[in-house]
């Protein structure tokens, strides 16, 4: 007798086939794999898709929020508002761009709690950094003052945004809604700044290695700023311009999976991106070994920063941030993915209801 074994329900796992797969082909088959044509194709359709601004491809979502730091002109021992619920990303890149990083607390839906952001803005202060958790849209409008917003959009690939902030910084790490394996996007409000951005992306080269040695006349080039290696190379693009133009389809099939959490657990905030779902238990650690065991694939979002030991040098302590430490404490993360089945996401529930229904 075979007994009927369940698939394994990776957390967020990527939507990759066909389209994907011959999109790097014809990267390849080129002879041009770094930054060139696509690249530049993706930044342009990805404005388009955002209604406006100006992209540039970068590596990473990390080295695209370091770049949008530089890009403002962030100055040594100037402070950047931002929460301890976030990925250990945001705030490397804060402390690698000279910044000193200013922890508040969260809402009830994990992003940051935008009252206490503007108590703790001064004239230190040159940016506020707002994360907008699990895709749940920031409500930017109860910011004050005019410091620069730059938006950590690693989970809002595909969030309804209100009103927008200066600059906007996505991942397209293989867990995002749409991924090019590794590789993000910055998009500014200002040309100047995008160009700035662009500049300093490529070792503050005046001339990218297309303009230098693609189509077209020979050009020199000039090192005109102090800049770092964070561009996007076509053969990744590729994957990226794929998934982009595939986002409706991709969105459709995320979308049904996370309505089926939002009719067991509660509803998200209009506008969520369908990155992942938050779900909360005081039993969080069993419940996920539980899941796992089960086959099925959890994570969680996030130890609060100011208690990871990289980061005591800031001088925090339990307490500081009693909303984050709850979420840190309870957060479990729900897989989404357009790999999923709405039988999948039905056994997830069913799964955490009966432990559930165990643990009274």
């Amino acid at each position: 007798m075979t007994v009927a074994v369940e698939k394994n329900i990776v957390f967020n796992q990527p939507d990759l086939g066909e389209e994907e797969m011959s999109a790097v082909m014809d990267v390849i088959r080129s002879g041009w794999i770094g930054t060139g044509k696509v690249s530049h194709q993706f930044e342009e359709e990805f404005a388009d898709f955002m209604g406006g601004g100006y992209a540039v491809a970068v590596s990473s979502c990390t080295i695209g929020l370091q770049l949008a730091l530089k890009g403002i002109g962030m100055g040594f021992n100037s402070k950047v508002v931002t929460s301890p619920m976030t990925f250990a990303a945001t705030i490397n890149a804060i402390l690698a761009s000279g910044a000193r990083p200013v922890f508040v607390d969260i809402d009830r839906y994990g992003c940051m709690d935008m009252v206490k952001a503007n108590e703790n803005t001064d004239f230190m202060t040159k940016a506020v950094l707002p994360i907008h958790f699990s895709g749940t849209p920031c409500d930017l409008s109860k910011l004050k003052g005019d410091v620069k917003i730059i938006e950590d959009c690693a989970h809002a690939f595909g969030t309804v945004f209100g009103q927008s902030g200066d600059i906007k910084v996505f991942s397209f790490y293989p867990n995002k809604n749409i991924t090019c394996g590794e590789g993000g996007m910055v998009l500014a409000k200002d040309k100047a700044v995008a160009d700035e951005i662009r500049i300093l992306s490529s070792q503050g080269l005046s001339q990218g290695a297309w303009a230098r040695f693609g189509d077209g006349p020979v050009r020199k080039y000039a090192v005109e700023k102090v800049g770092m290696k964070g561009n996007l190379p076509d053969i990744l693009a590729a994957v990226g311009l794929v998934q982009l133009r595939r986002w409706p389809e991709i969105r459709a099939k995320r979308l049904k999976v996370f309505k089926i959490y939002e009719k067991a657990f509660g509803k998200m905030p209009a506008g969520h991106s369908t990155h992942f779902y938050p779900y909360r238990t005081e039993y969080r650690d069993q419940v996920r070994q539980i899941l796992k065991n089960k086959g099925i694939g959890t994570g969680i979002h996030y130890t609060p920063l100011h208690l990871e030991p990289a980061y005591q040098f800031l001088g925090h302590k339990k307490g500081d941030f009693p909303m984050a430490e709850g979420w840190g404490e309870q957060e479990l993360s729900l897989p989404v993915s357009s790999v999923m089945t709405e039988e999948d996401a039905f056994r997830v529930v069913d799964e955490v209801q009966k432990i559930k229904g165990e643990q009274k």
